[in-house]
């Protein structure tokens, strides 16, 4: 018996290709990744990120990527970290990040996104609510859990559920200065 695995997942590469791509396509080149954690996710995000930036020529300083769990709490200690490194732009792991690094921020007097450009992971409701509102790579988490029970009734194959950007207003294009 073939015990492949099988699963309903976003491509976390690619989540971390689009992210990078999206900001440096708007004028960014200062780009951290913040809050991602050990895991296969993360480093499938960090490796997306790297990429890209590679592709573009832009340095990937070690000193901007920061590894967390994810979190609000989390987001704000890893500010602190960055906040002195000249990024213009960071890419947080989750929308939850993105929200406690917008609340550190403002608590250092930045504005987001004149002083910083931020875009998150996963595009839930957190994005709609905080201030700026903030951009996001969108996964399809309502549709993942359909396929997935699907999947596992019809033992169907491993599937990749597209991702997309929401566009919203935490990311400052710097083409256009």
């Amino acid at each position: 018996d073939d015990q492949e695995t099988k699963f309903v997942s976003s491509d976390n590469i690619k989540i971390g290709e689009l992210a990078t791509s999206y900001l440096i396509d708007h004028g960014h080149s200062k780009i951290g990744l913040l809050g991602i954690d050990q895991s296969t996710t993360g480093k499938q995000r960090l490796l997306g990120y790297e990429k890209v930036m590679t592709k573009a020529n832009l340095v990937v300083d070690p000193n901007w990527v920061q590894y967390g769990d994810y979190s609000f709490e989390n987001a704000q200690k890893l500010f602190k970290r960055v906040r002195n490194l000249g990024l213009t732009a960071i890419i947080a792991a989750s929308d939850m990040v993105a929200a406690g690094l917008i609340k550190a921020a403002n608590q250092f007097g930045y504005s987001i996104p004149e002083d910083l450009s931020i875009i998150s992971i996963d595009g839930t409701f957190i994005c709609d609510i905080t201030s700026p509102t903030i951009s996001s790579v969108s996964q399809q988490f309502k549709l993942m859990g359909q396929r997935s029970v699907t999947n596992l009734i019809e033992n169907a194959d491993a599937e990749f559920i597209p991702v997309h950007i929401t566009e919203r207003k935490s990311v400052k294009n710097l083409q256009s200065l």
